[in-house]
């Protein structure tokens, strides 16, 4: 559900390795994937992979394991369009950025609900057509513990691990998804709006002075939010897993960033400004997140002034 960058990339790797998937997502992308396949492009090969598309959430209804990969301000809406049609038995997977998506969707679908964090670099560079750019690794958990039917909720989980992994995904489960959640915000809040603001690549944040002090910064902010939220993250580890990211994925350009340059909506508010909202909930300040989210939020509605292109100073 989502059949962007996300979406395209893992479902493609699946449909390599033989699984029947079925994208839903926007017009031009199922009009392309139908003529043509799904075509990714990555470093170690580039074809397209044999997927279904459509449009309508209905062909989903018989899905057994559904990733929901649309932007987190889609969540909601996303759930209820497919609460009347999809099997209570599948197994949904929330492959999104941001921290709540899967207490979101588990408020609305009465499925097997589990949160992932995923580590990796894509962007659509055409109608139906995904670009990989670095990692690709996906860590599983479940945040539900004690429950009844945990044991059966926990095979179910490790069924799905196992086909992510044949179809040449990483994919490990964690005993603590909670804190591979925030250590993934973590690299989100550093990098997503710096790129964006920036125009940065991701080595040319860790390569310049001023953004490697912004991110230490922004990082100090969500660990003392997360600590506050009971989730206890040692810092030097945190921060030497956010600067070693852009070596994983040099060629980066953020979703943030994607978003700017294609004039849609960006995820600032669930990223950054999720920072801000748990930690005001805690008495917590968060500037630095909290001037990012305001000038994210500016770009989104401020297209840039041709102007500024044509702009010479004059003695």
């Amino acid at each position: 559900m989502g059949g962007g960058a996300v979406g395209g990339y893992y479902g493609g790797m699946l449909a390599r390795a033989g699984a029947p998937v079925t994208l839903v997502g926007r017009e031009t992308h199922v009009t392309a994937i139908r003529a043509n396949g799904l075509r990714i492009t990555s470093a170690r090969f580039d074809e397209a992979a044999p997927v279904a598309a459509a449009t309508d959430p209905e062909v989903l209804h018989d899905a057994e394991v559904l990733l929901f990969c649309t932007k987190t301000r889609d969540t909601d809406a996303g759930a209820l369009a497919l609460r009347p049609l999809l099997n209570p038995n599948a197994i949904v997977l929330a492959f999104q950025n941001g921290i709540d998506g899967a207490d979101r969707l588990a408020a609305i679908l009465p499925n097997p609900v589990f949160p992932a964090a995923l580590f990796v670099s894509c962007q659509m560079i055409g109608p139906g057509h995904v670009r990989h750019n670095g990692r690709g690794d996906v860590t599983l958990g479940e945040w539900l513990p004690g429950r009844a039917d945990a044991r059966e909720r926990l095979r179910g989980l490790e069924s799905v691990a196992d086909t992510l992994s044949r179809a040449s995904i990483p994919t490990m489960i964690t005993a603590d998804i909670r804190a591979v959640q925030w250590t993934k915000l973590a690299m989100n809040c550093a990098y997503n709006a710096l790129s964006a603001l920036g125009r940065a690549r991701y080595k040319r944040l860790v390569a310049t002075e001023a953004s490697r002090t912004l991110m230490q910064q922004i990082v100090l902010e969500l660990l003392a939010v997360a600590n506050a939220d009971g989730v206890k993250l040692d810092a030097d580890t945190v921060m030497r897993q956010v600067m070693e990211l852009a070596g994983g994925m040099p060629e980066a350009i953020s979703s943030t960033g994607q978003d700017i340059l294609a004039g849609r909506p960006t995820e600032v508010d669930d990223l950054n400004g999720y920072v801000v909202r748990r930690g005001g909930a805690h008495g917590i300040k968060t500037p630095v997140n909290e001037t990012l989210r305001l000038a994210v939020r500016i770009l989104e509605g401020s297209p840039p002034d041709p102007g500024f292109h044509s702009y010479r100073w004059k003695e």
